[in-house]
């Protein structure tokens, strides 16, 4: 009588079962379930590509100067001696990072 109470003392011990309740089973599915890993993973991608897409919708700003001078006296058929010109070239561009274009 004493083996077998030994024995059903043995085999109750391996069977500790435990309810739980949705919200700590869904918690856990999270947790470990390959769907939702997926799932955190792409959203981790999302914002590494949205972070390093706005350096692409930054305005690039130029400005080129220019200063030229010219000496005409050795043609004939111009009305001036001496010309100089000065120029200033002013642009701003950005790309839109969701059409790609400028």
């Amino acid at each position: 009588m004493k083996k077998i109470f030994i024995t059903i003392l043995i085999l109750l011990t391996g069977f500790n079962v435990q309810a739980i309740n949705e919200r700590e089973f869904i918690e856990r599915l999270k947790a470990t379930h390959p769907f939702f890993e997926q799932q955190a993973l792409s959203s981790q991608i999302k914002q590494v590509e949205k972070r390093l897409t706005t350096a692409n919708e930054d305005w690039v700003i130029s400005i080129n100067g220019n200063y030229k001078n010219e000496n005409a006296s050795d043609i004939s058929s111009s009305t001036y001696n001496k010309l100089n010109t000065t120029s200033a070239d002013v642009s701003a561009t950005r790309k839109i990072a969701n059409s790609g274009s400028d």
